[in-house]
């Protein structure tokens, strides 16, 4: 895996640890969460090298919950206009946000 995927990987996992612990028993929630955050959040270049790239990530490295949401919501993170800030938040009405 090369260095940028690798921090792809890395910055997947650490938005993916955030709504984990925000959505613990519901996962499909969870990795709707972490997709509207990468859509939102995520140049469209940065999310298609790790859709592009996902094969070559080492079996394990990706928490469940990114593995799930890059799987299930493949479509709308290749789509550059896929999500409205006010449909985030109806995913994650709390705010979501990595600060504070």
């Amino acid at each position: 895996m090369n260095n940028q995927l690798s921090n792809l990987v890395k910055m997947a996992n650490q938005i993916g640890l955030f709504f984990q612990s925000q959505a613990e028993k519901e996962p499909e929630v969870a990795a709707r969460a972490v997709a509207a955050h990468l859509n939102n959040f995520w140049a469209p270049t940065m999310r298609a090298s790790l859709l592009d790239h996902v094969q070559d990530i080492e079996p394990g490295a990706l928490l469940p919950i990114v593995a799930q949401a890059l799987r299930d919501h493949a479509g709308s993170l290749r789509n550059e206009h896929a999500q409205s800030r006010s449909e985030a938040r109806e995913v994650y009405p709390q705010g979501g946000g990595d600060a504070g």
